[in-house]
């Protein structure tokens, strides 16, 4: 019996990494792709080996190392111009 999703797993290439959503919502990020077979696919997360079965994934997305920055950054601006854009003070808080 295979797998209950449409997902083509064919498609995964060795050794890159991706997101992979569950159906219960659970997200597993940087999931380094291995193998697969009829009814899970195999990889790693950091240093541990991770056994997916095929019956739990909803979604699969290559995972951006440049668009994880890229949020960072605009995170960490945002924190700093806002605050200061709202005091009307220049950024920095020199007086």
């Amino acid at each position: 019996m295979g797998p209950k999703n449409n997902y083509n797993y064919s498609g995964l290439k060795t050794f890159t990494e991706y997101i992979i959503t569950k159906k219960d919502g659970e997200k597993v990020r940087q999931f380094e792709f291995v193998s697969e077979n009829d009814n899970e696919i195999q990889g790693r997360v950091g240093t541990n080996d991770l056994v997916i079965s095929k019956n739990d994934i909803d979604k699969i997305a290559k995972f951006s190392f440049g668009k994880t920055v890229l949020i960072g950054v605009v995170a960490v601006a945002v924190a700093i111009i806002i605050p200061a854009y709202a005091k009307n003070e220049p950024v920095g808080g020199s007086k």
